[in-house]
């Protein structure tokens, strides 16, 4: 069976700086009745390879309202809130385009629906061409130099391919985990350490700044800005060799956009934030999704015996001062 070893895409963010600018995008991968992906193929101009409908993040936007917009102004399919549910599947930064910009690409998946506006080349100043494919297909394509598809956009069906069969090398295929990763701790590391353990892909609900000032968190003002926070996590997931089976998400509320995915199977939790594994289980039921598991893990003690947290190093941090 063709794959994509995930081996073989690694990027490193330490080659960016905290202070380099990356332009956030969105693409989505659309997937019919028979397991097809919806493909597009981008002008001669712009690179001639196949993609997923997307494009960059406007100024103001969230992530699923650029979704909804590239997907309509390429595509030409109008997402309904209600059955095109968007559900993150990968995350990157990509090398640089065309013009020598890269991109922090979060990608979707959703499902299309047979009564939906069949696709089309809605723009062709950006598409020249669009198909149903199947994964399996296209990489085998890609391989043999019958279909052009950057290394990124590769790794981005491989991931479809295992999300699509459900499969799995580990106890679970996808867990969810969240939080504020302020000051990357041995707290942290433990449960981040356990979450790839115990699960092939993880992803990983970042506390926004916004949803921060909003929180009753102890010295919140002393919070590490997101772009830091995310920087950090990222580089510490790369040492750890584990960046690739990680998806990134900017947390804005106490369940995410993931926590809806019916193919979610655990929640990785500490054992002092259990009220929140109970929180997104009831979220899933009242929206007739089954619960998942919760992994629980044992909050880690220092020396003197006192349980390591990040308020606690941002309350010595004043004492300090």
């Amino acid at each position: 069976m063709t794959s994509i070893d995930r081996a073989e895409f690694r990027w490193n963010p330490t080659e960016f700086s905290i202070s380099e600018s990356h332009k956030e995008a969105v693409a989505v991968a659309i997937v019919n009745s028979k397991n097809q992906i919806l493909l597009m193929k981008r002008v001669e101009f712009d690179g001639g390879d196949w993609v997923y409908p997307g494009g960059s993040v406007e100024v103001g936007e969230s992530f699923d309202t650029a979704a909804h917009r590239e997907v309509l102004e390429e595509s030409g399919i109008v997402f309904d809130n209600d059955r095109n549910k968007l559900f993150p599947l990968a995350n990157y930064i990509t090398a640089p385009d065309t013009f020598g910009t890269r991109h922090d690409l979060l990608v979707y998946v959703t499902h299309y629906y047979s009564d939906q506006s069949e696709p089309r080349v809605a723009s062709s100043t950006e598409m020249t061409d669009w198909g149903w494919f199947d994964p399996h297909t296209v990489l085998d394509e890609t391989i043999a130099g019958r279909m052009k598809i950057l290394q990124s956009g590769l790794f981005a069906i491989q991931r479809l391919k295992e999300y699509l069969s459900q499969e799995k090398t580990r106890t679970y295929g996808e867990v969810l985990m969240g939080g504020t990763f302020d000051t990357l701790h041995d707290g942290h590391k433990g449960l981040l350490q356990k979450a790839f353990e115990v699960g092939d892909y993880v992803y990983i609900g970042l506390t926004t700044d916004e949803y921060i000032k909003q929180s009753k968190k102890q010295l919140k003002e002393l919070v590490t800005p997101y772009k830091e926070r995310l920087y950090f996590l990222r580089k510490y997931l790369y040492d750890q060799d584990v960046l690739n089976r990680a998806i990134i998400l900017p947390l804005s509320d106490t369940a995410g956009p993931k926590a809806l995915d019916p193919r979610l199977e655990a929640l990785i939790i500490s054992e002092e934030t259990r009220t929140g594994g109970d929180y997104v289980n009831n979220f899933r039921i009242q929206h007739d999704v089954p619960p998942i598991e919760i992994v629980a893990i044992p909050l880690l003690a220092d020396k003197a015996g006192q349980v390591i947290s990040s308020t606690r190093l941002r309350q010595q941090k004043t004492d300090k001062d």
